[in-house]
């Protein structure tokens, strides 16, 4: 076929992911696609990395005004790629996430500085791929906090968590086994103000020492913790 792909490699230009697919035409095209906000270049066969670079270069302005407005739409969409410059929020402040290339095990670090959240990873993950190494650090976050929540409120209230978990629960953010004395917290806490995750926490707690969501409840959520509607309303946030 004409346009059929003879190869394709990934490149970084300008700071922006660019899939480059060498066919048989004669002319360059940049596509940037609306729904997930890629990034295509479609190069004659024999054309050079050099020269699809410096393409792409005098193109910026006008990909990444392009880019910008993709942005919008997908975050009003609620739909994310894990793409370069996207938004991120851990603990619930926001984040540029920068990719650098790197070709060993993948990791995250936080620039808070910067206000950055570097991903080195390949640059041929997929977006879930990207995902995938975003959830395990917001998971190892969770880690770190939650028993340090637990060991805080156990002598205050009385009561014993025998274990608790991490789970990627989109419809809720917390739930407690009575018999078991285990509580879940939703992965999507690592992108919360700590304050909320210690709200989930205390209330889950709270029904080791009463069950139903009554007056009772509440009345200890008032005694423990007299913030905890601030940050619940907070939980209603988008991310």
């Amino acid at each position: 076929m004409k346009d059929s792909i003879l190869k394709k490699k990934t490149l970084m230009i300008c700071g922006i992911e660019v899939a480059v697919e060498w066919k048989k035409i004669k002319n360059m095209y940049l596509k940037v696609h609306g729904a997930d906000g890629s990034v295509t270049v479609s190069a004659p066969a024999e054309m050079s990395l050099s020269r699809i670079r410096a393409f792409v270069e005098a193109k910026e302005s006008w990909l990444k005004k392009h880019l910008a407005e993709g942005q919008g739409n997908r975050e009003l969409s609620g739909k994310r790629e894990f793409r370069q410059g996207e938004i991120l929020a851990p603990w619930g402040e926001p984040r540029t996430l920068v990719l650098e290339e790197y070709k060993g095990k993948p990791f995250i670090k936080e620039d808070r500085i910067g206000g950055e959240i570097r991903m080195y990873c390949s640059f041929d993950l997929s977006g879930e791929a990207r995902e995938r190494i975003w959830k395990d650090w917001c998971r190892q976050r969770l880690a770190e906090e939650i028993p340090k929540l637990i060991r805080k409120w156990e002598p205050q209230m009385h009561v014993k968590v025998q274990e608790w978990r991490i789970r990627d629960m989109k419809t809720r953010w917390g739930s407690c086994n009575i018999t078991k004395s285990r509580i879940w917290l939703s992965l999507q806490l690592a992108e919360k103000p700590k304050e909320c995750l210690e709200e989930v926490v205390v209330h889950e707690m709270v029904h080791l020492l009463e069950p139903g969501h009554n007056k009772r409840f509440y009345h200890y959520m008032d005694c423990y913790l007299p913030q905890w509607k601030i940050w619940k309303e907070r939980l209603k946030n988008p991310l």
